[in-house]
């Protein structure tokens, strides 16, 4: 019984000090997070558009992997559906992106890009 509670309080302070060394994890959860994040979406998107746009495959790609990064970190029902619905644009842009057919991605990103521009506009 005592291992069990030594093992048990170890974990304890463990996932207390996860919880405090992950400050990016939280760094969204208030409303200027938020704002700060779907602008980095927002500003990733549009370079990645760019990219695509002016035939640059990496940098497409790249861009595309920022977006999906930081639009993780938008959390509470900040943007909702629109959101999701600028994922799965960004998904699907990164995979022809991927396959080399970059005016398919560009075609794919502009619609996600002015959801992202609506979403941040939008009031919070």
């Amino acid at each position: 019984m005592k291992k069990f509670n030594k093992t048990l309080g170890v974990a304890f302070v463990a996932g207390l000090l996860a919880l405090g060394s992950a400050p990016v994890a939280h760094s969204a959860e208030d409303a200027g997070g938020v704002v700060k994040f779907i602008g980095l979406s927002y500003d990733s998107a549009k370079a990645a558009l760019d990219a695509a746009k002016a035939g640059k495959k990496d940098e497409t790609l790249a861009s595309l992997k920022q977006v999906r990064q930081y639009s993780k970190e938008i959390t509470g029902d900040a943007a909702g559906m629109k959101l999701q619905k600028v994922n799965q644009a960004i998904k699907q842009a990164a995979l022809e992106a991927e396959a080399g057919d970059l005016a398919a991605a560009a075609k794919t990103l502009e619609p996600a890009v002015a959801s992202l521009d609506e979403i941040k506009k939008a009031p919070k």
